[in-house]
């Protein structure tokens, strides 16, 4: 084959080719787990040099891909969440910061105050605090059986034995709380 013949082959095949193949790179969500440097330039907004970005998302890292209707799905999810978490999500306290910020009449200091306050009262107690409470409640109920002179398998309370056991837990965030949670010194 000569040097003419290869040319023009290699510029047939360029015409061909040159406009169909997309040189755009497709980053995954295995990407992102990597952090690879291909999802790092994605997130960045690496452009080749004609201005088109360099990387697209793959299909599966599209929101709201899976469901049909979209704003369906996102109602779906957030109400199972709301469930999982025992609260309404438009009530949580990231919310209701954005919506005091958002009126305009209370300062940082007034804000977190009424935040601080709110979470006293409705914070909702996790499944670890829950069975530490319910623990040392049993605890207490054992101590009072023996302090009633009852030892062994006592109805309705269980083993007693005859050593005086722990009334107090500790939660989540460290705090040694009595078996009514009330904080203790």
């Amino acid at each position: 084959m000569d040097s003419k013949t290869f040319n023009s082959l290699s510029e047939a095949y360029s015409a061909i080719y040159s406009e169909t193949v997309d040189e755009t790179y497709t980053v995954t969500s295995a990407d992102k787990k990597g952090n690879t440097p291909a999802y790092q330039a994605y997130k960045a907004g690496k452009k080749k040099k004609d201005g088109t970005p360099m990387y697209k998302a793959a299909d599966h890292m599209k929101e709201g891909v899976r469901d049909v209707d979209p704003e369906k799905g996102t109602a779906e999810r957030k109400a199972k969440l709301e469930k999982k978490r025992g609260m309404k999500l438009d009530d949580h306290p990231q919310y209701k910061k954005e919506e005091l910020e958002a009126s305009g009449l209370f300062t940082d200091e007034e804000i977190n105050a009424i935040l601080e306050a709110d979470e006293q009262f409705d914070e909702a107690m996790s499944s670890y605090d829950r069975n530490r409470k319910r623990a040392a409640q049993r605890a207490a109920d054992r101590n009072a059986a023996r302090a009633a002179g009852k030892t062994g398998v006592v109805p309705g309370v269980g083993y007693v034995s005859p050593r005086k056991e722990r009334e107090t837990y500790t939660d989540e965030k460290g705090t040694v709380r009595h078996k009514s949670g009330a904080k203790m010194p």
